[in-house]
């Protein structure tokens, strides 16, 4: 019962940061998401292509979430952070292949 009573703890200032740019992060995809839908309306594409549309990229990033994680295990998660920061960013596209800015927007447009 005396764990019950404890007084709040104050978190450390990187516990804060990190859950206010969560917070933050999570209210700009929202906002994002709204207004994607609300132009996708605005050109008549059917709320059923819009909903597919939508739940393609939760599940393209669902199913890329399985390797990405061994391979994070594999090679390190800070590897793996950066290079997933430079890839989603096009930038610079001489580490990656040949990969122009179109099939960049669209792979993250989708989720990739």
């Amino acid at each position: 019962m005396d764990r019950l009573n404890l007084p709040p703890r104050r978190f450390s200032a990187g516990v804060r940061r990190f859950l206010t740019t969560e917070a933050l992060y999570g209210t700009a995809i929202g906002m994002y998401t709204m207004v994607l839908n609300l132009h996708l309306l605005a050109q008549h594409i059917m709320p059923d292509d819009i909903g597919s549309l939508a739940s393609l990229g939760i599940l393209i990033m669902g199913a890329g979430a399985l390797p990405a994680s061994m391979l994070a295990n594999r090679i390190g998660r800070k590897t793996v952070l950066v290079s997933a920061i430079f890839r989603r960013s096009g930038l610079p596209p001489a580490l990656f292949g040949n990969e122009s800015r179109t099939a960049g927007s669209a792979c993250l447009f989708l989720g990739c």
